[in-house]
């Protein structure tokens, strides 16, 4: 008899995101491939890896109204650390819906 092996699958994270830094939203995974983050408001969400706070639209990348971003291995500009905790931070109070999915 064949023997299976247990294949995870990916982490899905449903996140409630305002204006004030939302450090470690998704934890470091240092086995983490990629994400992929599902803005499911009307506001604009912003994000960072590791310990880089996101406290303006200058610090981080956005993700527009009801706009995603998936991040591969390699990063998207200055971003490299995909393994690093995630950070997120909304343009208003809100709370603005955020999914997040992590692939391993």
């Amino acid at each position: 008899m064949p023997q299976f092996a247990t294949i995870l699958g990916p982490n899905q994270y449903n996140l409630s995101v305002g204006n004030t830094a939302l450090l470690a939203a998704v934890p470091a995974n240092p086995t983490r491939m990629g994400l992929t983050i599902q803005n499911n408001s009307a506001n604009t969400i912003t994000f960072t890896f590791g310990s880089v706070t996101p406290v303006s639209a200058s610090v981080g990348q956005q993700i527009g109204a009801n706009a995603a971003a998936t991040v591969p291995p390699s990063g998207i500009g200055v971003v490299g650390n995909i393994g690093a905790q995630l950070n997120l931070i909304a343009n208003v109070a809100g709370p603005s819906s955020v999914t997040v999915t992590e692939y391993f």
